[in-house]
């Protein structure tokens, strides 16, 4: 489970039963800031420590944690990252090259895994453009939801083109959108993974948060003073079979 803007601060965690936490925060912070800001994070069911070792591989870019999965049994290994870029029109936002150029160079390093999962929230908006130059055969054309395109987009695109990643919205049933305020809707939150890897994904969905908290009936437990988030939750489940795992 990777997490965007966590708001923590120096050597805060989020515990969670069943769960183990694994942190970036944001180190530096605005002495006038009134909370802190930006830190990714990935929870890891325990049980999954039973079938691999699990690892941070990066730490090293503000915004970026790479988590590695290695199968005990087996040697199937895999790679998450927890990503978040912050707006193109924030003072943090305004390098997305130094960005991808950073996740660029640890695909590189990292393209002898059996998968890259990229997850987050890219503040990108591609709109209808395509991340590829070609069509590829087992890799369906994408239906978006989001019309609208940012700068950050097309450094997104410029860096999925290079690295042959792609995104899952937009591919699948239950999609919507990533970003739902009173500003409006749009999709700004991914998962992108190696394009020949496509195949091995069982599904993809969105889901929104009134979703959830109307399906689980969770209203009451929210406070006065509580504010949903703005942002959806997004999912996938990618198949291990074929490397003996189940």
């Amino acid at each position: 489970m990777s997490l965007c803007e966590t708001h923590l601060t120096s050597q805060d965690k989020i515990n969670v039963p069943g769960y183990t936490w694994f942190g970036f925060n944001r180190s530096k912070i605005h002495r006038k800031a009134p909370k802190a800001s930006g830190g990714v994070g990935v929870l890891v069911k325990n049980w999954l420590f039973e079938l691999f070792n699990v690892s941070v591989v990066d730490k090293s870019f503000d915004g970026i944690l790479g988590i590695k999965f290695t199968g005990r049994s087996t040697e199937f290994e895999f790679l998450v990252f927890a990503c978040y870029l912050p707006p193109e029109n924030s003072s943090r936002g305004r390098d997305a090259q130094s960005f991808y150029a950073h996740l660029l160079s640890q695909i590189y390093m990292s393209n002898e895994n059996d998968g890259i999962y990229l997850i987050g929230d890219f503040n990108s908006r591609i709109g209808s453009l395509s991340e590829t130059l070609n069509d590829i055969d087992n890799l369906p054309k994408r239906q978006p939801l989001d019309k609208s395109i940012n700068q950050h987009g097309h450094e997104l695109l410029d860096f999925l083109n290079e690295a042959k990643f792609c995104v899952l919205n937009g591919r699948f049933p239950n999609d919507n959108f990533t970003s739902i305020s009173k500003k409006g809707k749009a999709v700004v939150d991914y998962i992108c993974v190696p394009q020949d890897i496509y195949e091995y994904l069982n599904y993809f969905k969105v889901l929104t948060i009134h979703s959830i908290v109307n399906d689980n009936r969770l209203l009451e437990l929210i406070g006065d003073k509580s504010k949903l988030p703005d942002h959806s939750v997004i999912m996938c489940e990618f198949k291990v079979t074929h490397h003996g795992l189940s």
